[in-house]
């Protein structure tokens, strides 16, 4: 989410001001992965960087392919793909100058999880407390309900067993063994 999040903020420069892909790789280029949630830059339809002349600029292999899907997609498309344990998103631009291009934002695996891992250790904690209330109040409910009228309906049987005619169960707890303390009664 913070990718998307910072791809809009990043994609507002155009409306913004920036007039071409190459002011919005400036922009891209200045602002950190802190500012706009991951590693962002600005890539044409070749797949290289605006304003970078060098043949080894273009992308790599894996993002290439991405490039592809989000050349045929259509004009506003978002892709995401684990390329390496990375998270990448790609969204196709075009500028005020009628430049098109890509805006492709990387977060890498290790900070999703740096990020994640106080989340998910919350997650734990509230799953283990939710579990042990449940446990306790299941264990109350037993013994208020089930445990403690056959407890007394016992104790009631085996005062008759001893001869004690005159013993009386308690007639509580749920209906079968209200129906069996009167049967023994």
């Amino acid at each position: 989410e913070r990718l998307r999040m910072g791809a809009r903020h990043l994609e507002r420069s155009l409306d913004g001001g920036a007039r071409r892909l190459g002011d919005l790789a400036a922009t891209v280029r200045a602002s950190g992965p802190r500012l706009s949630g991951g590693e962002f830059r600005v890539l044409d339809e070749q797949g290289r960087e605006p304003g970078f002349a060098v043949a080894g600029a273009r992308a790599d292999e894996r993002l290439e392919l991405l490039l592809e899907l989000a050349r045929e997609d259509g004009e506003a498309v978002e892709l995401a793909r684990n390329l390496g344990g990375d998270l990448t998103l790609v969204r196709r631009l075009r500028s005020p100058s009628g430049e098109t291009g890509f805006l492709v934002g990387r977060a890498s695996g290790d900070e999703i999880w740096r990020r994640l891992a106080p989340v998910i250790g919350s997650a734990v904690w509230v799953l283990f407390i939710a579990t042990i209330g449940f446990v306790g109040f299941g264990a109350w409910l037993l013994r208020r309900r089930v445990v403690s009228p056959l407890a007394l309906l016992a104790a009631g049987t085996r005062r008759i067993a001893e001869g004690d005619l005159r013993a009386r169960i308690a007639e509580h707890g749920p209906a079968e063994l209200e129906e069996l303390a009167r049967g023994f009664n």
